[in-house]
């Protein structure tokens, strides 16, 4: 009776190429549905980052200074003679960096093997959001370009496909690293087996 109830057992091994794609694509989408729970969690909560808007602003009015535009800062607030720039949360290009997080998360069968690529995820996204807003300014400023257009529409979207390409190169990256540690470790049980075989 034990031994048909085992014959019985469902494991992974039993599931087809194309079941094993759903099932892949459903744990997928559990997970990025968890992590976009935390999201609007963190969005709810509207934590004070006061601080770090004071930081960014200091850092772009630096960076603005050596490229010859001279701003007066105060506090989270940028001011030229021609306008007065606001570094909002929104600034801080944090909802980038949970996407960006939110997908190696939901990629990823073990998370914590990948944290050194989101953390380096993050640097190049925080680079990239001083770029974005350092431009936005200069560009509003030497009126070669809106700052509706800059900011509503070019970087925007421009961070958003950044966040995507960085994830689909991991994402490419990591399934190769995976086929490299299988085959690793295949190696290593084939060279004890034969040494204990001797």
């Amino acid at each position: 009776m034990n031994t048909a109830s085992q014959d019985n057992v469902f494991t992974t091994a039993d599931l087809t190429e194309r079941q094993e794609k759903l099932n892949k694509t459903l744990l997928f989408m559990i997970k990025l549905l968890a992590a976009g729970a935390v999201f609007h969690l963190i969005l709810n909560i509207y934590p004070d980052t006061t601080t770090l808007q004071i930081a960014l602003a200091q850092q772009v009015d630096a960076v603005l200074s050596t490229i010859g535009l001279n701003l007066q800062q105060e506090g989270i607030y940028l001011i030229s003679e021609k306008a007065r720039y606001y570094i909002t949360q929104d600034c801080l290009g944090w909802k980038s960096m949970a996407m960006f997080t939110g997908l190696v998360f939901a990629g990823s069968a073990k998370f914590r093997n990948h944290l050194k690529y989101v953390f380096g995820g993050i640097i190049l996204i925080y680079l990239a959001n001083i770029v974005r807003v350092v431009s936005t300014i200069y560009l509003a400023e030497a009126g070669i370009i809106s700052f509706g257009v800059i900011h509503g529409f070019l970087w925007k979207w421009g961070l958003t496909a950044l966040v995507l390409v960085m994830w689909i190169t991991w994402f490419n990256y990591a399934e190769i690293e995976e086929e490299a540690h299988v085959l690793e470790r295949e190696i290593k049980k084939a060279y004890k087996d034969i040494s204990e075989n001797r």
